[in-house]
């Protein structure tokens, strides 16, 4: 019987999981666990209907791996992240996090996110400047996370940058 209600409320679970990944939502909206975009390539075009202080729209478009990636800068240094709407923070890897600048202390790791494969270690500190398709973001939480291998672009800096939205293989972020 005990099987038949763990079976039960994962059914549920997963009802949740696709109802939210069939509606559309934005930055600002989108329910804390969102589902990721996993989808493509950012040499982020910048809408010239912004203005000076770049408050235009980017478009990005899906890569041929079906992944959303943007081109930034962090403290400078360039770096790429997949944009991860389903991400809280902005995260980093420890190597990347060095490379970058953004300061952390590996003995302070712990235990700080539940992933697929496991607990995931690391520590919450602050890019002090990434510059996203024109617009410079200060004081960007980050998640600087053990194992990590790719860059994610998430919640802490997509909120800042406005509204995010898809349309077949092109997504748009911006006010």
């Amino acid at each position: 019987m005990g099987r038949l209600y763990t079976f039960a409320g994962f059914m549920i679970v997963l009802a949740g999981m696709m109802a939210v990944m069939a509606g559309s939502f934005t930055a600002d909206t989108a329910p804390a666990g969102a589902m990721p975009v996993e989808a493509a390539s950012l040499s982020a075009r910048s809408d010239s209907s912004g203005d000076s202080a770049g408050q235009g729209k980017m478009t990005v478009e899906r890569d041929g791996s079906g992944q959303f990636h943007i081109d930034a800068a962090v403290n400078g240094e360039d770096a790429r992240f997949l944009v991860d709407t389903g991400a809280d923070v902005v995260a980093l890897g420890p190597d990347e996090a060095e490379r970058l600048g953004v300061a952390f202390d590996p003995a302070s790791f712990t235990p700080i996110m539940q992933t697929a494969s496991g607990t995931g270690r690391g520590v919450v500190t602050t890019i002090d400047r990434l510059d996203v398709g024109g617009k410079e973001l200060r004081d960007v939480p980050v998640a600087v996370i053990d194992g990590l291998k790719m860059n994610l672009l998430g919640q802490s800096a997509l909120r800042r940058l406005g509204r995010v939205s898809m349309a077949g293989d092109l997504m748009t972020i911006g006010s």
